[in-house]
């Protein structure tokens, strides 16, 4: 609830702004993606639309990605699945339309029903030009006359207060909103069942049913059907909620219904800044449809976890190779892992779509680093590398393993990655995570052990520690017994922890391994 309302606040102060704002700050282009120019406008409203968006347990939520890559993912997935029939009959489904009115209302409700307490600025305009006296600035010396009156801008809520509490009739079994406090409570939220009541009685004459019918609903005003429609909308937490008691649910189908129809009614929805909202909303709705039917079942086929590779790096967690291994934990760590295959495949089937956009960032302030070629990334990487400027070298690979891991270009910056870190005071556990995430992808014996071996080597040389150095040399003799490194590792494990002449020079050479 707390984070839909900044959501609401956020999106009402844009929406101010746009109006009290020349068009050239919303207007300036961020991005172009062929044919179309990103405006700062589409960026801020689609982070608003993306704090709307009631939650989901789906997998790879767009709007759970920063700004810049949700946006384009968004975009990308969008021009996929635009004309396809199935995406382009879904805005006319029964799903849509209920998601719709839920977006308006929401928007309509902070920006008119709270912030305005529903007044059109005509109205507060109106009242403000007859009121003026009740505006002049407090303080200053001299007479009422004498005191300069605020201009509008600056006084649109007060002017908004004075009208509705002098329109206001209290009822007696009720609390009076002219006491601060109360009223207070009312524009953090209480406004909402108060303009409910009111626009139902408006429209049908009679007061707001205080229980649902036996269908679930409002008769005449919202069925069963309505009701099925818009329960995709409900957290599972709130799902509960709704089998045991319906009639808040129902309430909010209410709100969406009555506050949706007085947007559309007062033109609201007509506004240039609403309409790309309610189009980014669908976009939104569009691709992550195409992601949950299309892409995520592509994922899934692709998942392979190796439980051997998984019981060291569930080691690593422990920090110790004689830790007893918990089902409830080991079941998390297995979940995590297959999160991040996942989220490297998922990254493998977005990135051509990314491509075709054909992006091109404008302004230093609004980009990311996932439209390169991570072969030209690779080469410059490796030109730097090679040219000893290593701290460059050390950024370059980053960004190629933090964005490109799932191709060949990424897994060598993983390895180069990993060897650097490895030999950086302090970050011999970041290079012992880089290797993990290198192996979540190799499946050659060989690449394992070259990424194991490593790992047993600072475990052995850089940490001292020997349980878990062990369990690497022996996971390599075990597994991959005909990998070059074998020898080495078996080497190593006869002479755990020994000082022995070569050792940082065998050890300097598995870790480049991979590199060349």
């Amino acid at each position: 609830m707390y984070r839909r309302l900044s959501v609401v606040i956020a999106f009402t102060a844009m929406v101010l702004l746009c109006g009290r704002e020349s068009d050239q700050k919303w207007n300036e282009p961020l991005a172009s993606a062929g044919f179309m120019r990103i405006t700062r406008l589409d960026a801020e409203v689609f982070s608003a639309v993306a704090g709307f968006t009631p939650f989901s347990n789906d997998s790879f939520r767009l709007i759970d990605r920063d700004q810049v890559s949700g946006l384009l993912e968004t975009e990308a997935i969008y021009r996929k699945v635009r004309w396809n029939l199935v995406f382009f009959f879904m805005r006319y489904s029964r799903q849509w339309r209920w998601k719709q009115r839920y977006f308006v209302a929401m928007m309509y409700s902070g920006e008119i029903l709270q912030k305005k307490l529903g007044y059109t600025d005509a109205e507060l305009r109106r009242y403000y030009a007859t009121h003026k006296e009740e505006f002049r600035r407090e303080g200053d010396a001299g007479s009422a006359k004498e005191r300069d009156v605020l201009p509008f801008d600056s006084v649109w809520f007060g002017a908004a207060r004075k009208l509705f509490l002098s329109e206001y009739q209290h009822d007696s079994g009720s609390s009076d909103l002219h006491n601060s406090g109360v009223f207070y409570r009312f524009f953090t939220d209480g406004y909402k069942e108060y303009f409910m009541k009111k626009f139902y009685s408006e429209k049908y004459g009679k007061p707001f049913p205080r229980s649902v019918d036996a269908t679930g609903g409002i008769k005449g005003f919202i069925n069963e059907k309505d009701v099925q429609s818009a329960l995709p909308l409900l957290a599972p937490q709130e799902r509960i909620a709704f089998e045991k008691d319906p009639l808040p649910f129902v309430h909010s189908l209410a709100q969406w219904k009555l506050f949706s129809e007085k947007a559309v009614a007062s033109g609201y929805t007509a506004r240039f800044e609403v309409r790309k909202a309610l189009k980014w909303a669908f976009k939104i709705e569009a691709a992550q449809r195409y992601i949950k039917n299309q892409m995520l079942p592509l994922i899934k086929q692709s998942m392979r976890i190796d439980t051997s590779l998984a019981e060291l790096s569930y080691y690593d967690e422990a920090a110790s190779a004689g830790a007893v291994i918990d089902t409830g934990a080991w079941k998390a760590h297995l979940a995590t892992i297959k999160q991040e295959q996942m989220a490297m495949t998922y990254d493998s089937l977005i990135v051509p779509l990314r491509r075709n956009l054909q992006v091109r960032f404008l302004q230093s302030d609004w980009s990311d680093e996932k439209g390169g070629d991570p072969v030209l990334l690779l080469k410059r990487a490796d030109s730097l590398r090679d040219r000893g400027g290593e701290s460059d070298a050390y950024d370059a690979y980053a960004v190629l393993a933090a964005n490109y891991a799932f191709t060949p270009q990424g897994s060598r910056a993983l390895l180069e990655l990993a060897a650097m870190q490895a030999e950086r005071d302090g970050y011999c556990d970041e290079a012992i995570k880089n290797y993990r995430r290198y192996l979540l992808k190799a499946r050659d014996p060989q690449e394992q052990c070259t990424a194991v071996s490593a790992i047993g080597f600072i475990y052995d040389r850089y940490l001292g520690r020997l349980d878990l150095a062990e369990l690497q040399y022996r996971w390599v003799l075990k597994h991959a017994p005909e990998c070059p490194r074998a020898a080495d590792a078996e080497f190593m494990l006869l002479h755990l922890g020994e000082p022995f002449p070569g050792s940082r020079e065998l050890q300097a050479e598995a870790l480049r391994q991979g590199r060349k």
